[in-house]
């Protein structure tokens, strides 16, 4: 019989294997077989990791040894090892109302958001970081494209390669994107229709994953090796490239390797590597931190490398170099999509303009106050050099509430457009010059309305709005503030 301290908040107390009460609304065939793969994975996983969450749980609950770790000044640790296991399991919780409505919105608009030639071609920035757990001289390695056999090579013996390849794993919003793909793979072996826009992210993503594998085989076979791949390799405690090439014990070697780079370095979305702000599986919570596990990966090898600065096994000078490193991220990417953006969509934008954003950029890490600090430090440097700056107003969005004002807008467009009918009245200025009033709200409202519409089911329709403004030029001249004379 255990001891009273040891029985809290076990695995098999949290409901898991409860029976559920079936509802008495029709069912739909599809959300039926996600919920059913998706209660396979739960058992699956239950099966797997009861005992070792029961273990560490019933050590970390035993009343004695927290309040021993607690005198010795390590509560804060403990907090920590109680966070990580809280992420780690993810109970159960039960949503509300506005938790479906936002998580309904979020299900195709984030689909829409990933879509994005920007966006997608933006994730292979990530790959510079690998350069902070490996030796900068394997940056000649990734100079050449991969080829598709070293890729299948890696979808043969790298079953993490495989998952994050063919699941579309490129973040948690893609894991949780992919589930019905998951349901469709499984009952027709197709996709669903409206993630083919996701190829290109999840092409991208594999790329990037593929880099990690082509630099721990370029360190495996070099015997010369410095830097942070020595220090790996020599606390392996073995020589890789005396081993058999694609042998099992090299594959093992390779694994080991290729996924400390990956998981050190890049995006992910399991929930052990899950923030604080980014553990809530609630819709209404998640939605104003999405797309943060693009962001907490340099965030964290920054912390990583402060951290070995105060314990003094690094110096000032690479400590700087890391962190260094780590900030560039954030500048590369703004330079590679602001590239794309110009090219795509021909934003009307100088390259002084373009400078302030990637200099800027790094702001984008804060929570919540981030990105709107950086527009205000933009605008004012603009003001600074003497330019006026158009109408603009700092504002709290997500993508989930950035779509429901538009479709407020859009609605908005067509009342107003029922009631200018039979008014004759006309626009006297702007780009609607001449043109009815009724004629071109109902215009504005179609198209707004439309376009959110298609967002809504994950089709990419912003993009070709803008590409038809760009080089249109129907956008030509920011606008500006009314001058009044």
């Amino acid at each position: 019989m255990l001891p009273p301290e040891f029985r809290i908040s076990l695995l098999e107390s949290e409901g898991r294997l409860q029976e559920r009460v079936g509802g008495k609304n029709p069912i739909k065939v599809l959300d039926f077989f996600e919920v059913l793969l998706n209660d396979i994975q739960s058992i699956s996983e239950y099966v797997g990791m009861a005992k070792p969450y029961r273990s560490i749980k019933m050590l970390l609950n035993y009343k004695p040894l927290r309040d021993s770790i607690i005198q010795k000044g390590y509560e804060p640790n403990l907090k920590n090892l109680d966070t990580l296991m809280a992420f780690t399991e993810e109970n159960i919780s039960t949503n509300t109302k506005i938790d479906g409505l936002f998580g309904a919105i979020l299900r195709g608009t984030t689909r829409s958001v990933l879509a994005m030639p920007h966006i997608m071609i933006g994730q292979y920035v990530s790959t510079g970081g690998y350069f902070l757990e490996a030796d900068g001289k394997y940056r000649s390695v990734l100079r050449i494209a991969a080829t598709k056999a070293t890729e299948q090579r890696y979808l043969d013996n790298w079953s993490f390669f495989r998952l994050r390849r063919e699941g579309g794993l490129t973040s948690r919003v893609m894991g949780e994107i992919v589930q019905s793909d998951k349901a469709l793979r499984a009952l027709t072996g197709k996709k669903d229709a409206v993630n083919y826009f996701l190829a290109g992210i999840n092409h991208v993503d594999s790329r990037a994953i593929i880099e990690a594998g082509r630099i721990t085989e370029a360190e495996m076979s070099d015997k010369s090796r410095k830097g942070k791949s020595k220090e790996y390799w020599d606390r392996q405690g073995v020589e890789p490239s005396e081993v058999e090439f694609e042998s099992e014990e090299y594959w093992d070697m390779f694994r080991k390797r290729a996924y400390y780079l990956v998981r050190r370095t890049q995006p992910m979305f399991s929930p052990e590597f899950r923030s604080v702000l980014t553990a809530g599986k609630e819709p209404t919570k998640r939605m104003f931190t999405m797309f943060r596990s693009y962001v907490d990966q340099p965030l964290r090898m920054a912390a990583r490398t402060l951290t070995a600065y105060r314990n003094g096994t690094i110096s000032w000078t690479d400590m700087s170099s890391q962190i260094g490193t780590a900030v560039s991220l954030f500048v590369f990417h703004s330079i590679i999509t602001n590239i794309i953006k110009q090219i795509m969509f021909k934003e009307d934008r100088d390259l002084k303009e373009y400078i302030l954003d990637a200099l800027t950029s790094p702001l984008g890490a804060l929570t919540f106050i981030g990105f709107p600090l950086e527009s205000m430090i933009q605008r004012a440097v603009e003001t600074a050099w003497g330019e006026r700056p158009g109408i603009w107003k700092p504002r709290f969005d997500t993508v989930a509430t950035s779509w429901l004002n538009s479709i407020i807008d859009a609605s908005n467009d067509l009342a107003l457009a029922v009631a200018f009918i039979g008014s004759g009245e006309k626009f006297k200025s702007g780009p609607d010059k001449g043109m009815l009033k009724s004629e071109a709200y109902l215009k504005r409202g179609l198209l707004r309305g439309t376009e959110e519409g298609l967002r809504f089911v994950g089709i990419p329709a912003q993009i070709p709005r803008k590409v038809y403004r760009g080089w249109t030029k129907t956008n030509k001249g920011k606008f500006k503030l009314v001058d009044i004379k």
